[in-house]
């Protein structure tokens, strides 16, 4: 695992072109496992580590927000992974998803 450093909070766009940068940086051990841009016109991506203790937690930036732009960690759930979970593309992209069962399949 490396050492990751990521940046959280929000870009704010104000009137006139004026921004404030409110996002800190956060360091902590992982690893890079994958990532997803959603092709919606905001722009999203999220980007999947594992940690040490072999959890996940969740990059996810979401930009051009009406208030300017967002970032955050989020920690994976149980059930995040699901083919209809907050996560489901992220996982595809990363290869950790299962095969859908048939009722799973058929209410899609």
């Amino acid at each position: 695992m490396a050492t990751v450093r990521v940046r959280v909070g929000s870009y704010i766009h104000g009137a006139g072109g004026v921004t404030e940068d409110m996002r800190q940086f956060v360091a902590f051990e992982a690893e890079e496992l994958g990532s997803y841009t959603a092709s919606h016109p905001s722009g999203m991506t999220q980007i999947l580590y594992q940690i040490p203790d072999g959890s996940y937690v969740v990059w996810e930036e979401e930009l051009g927000r009406c208030d300017g732009d967002y970032t955050c960690l989020i920690k994976v759930e149980q059930g995040d992974f699901e083919p209809r979970g907050y996560f489901s593309r992220l996982a595809q992209q990363c290869g950790l998803t299962r095969p859908l069962t048939l009722e799973e399949a058929l209410e899609l």
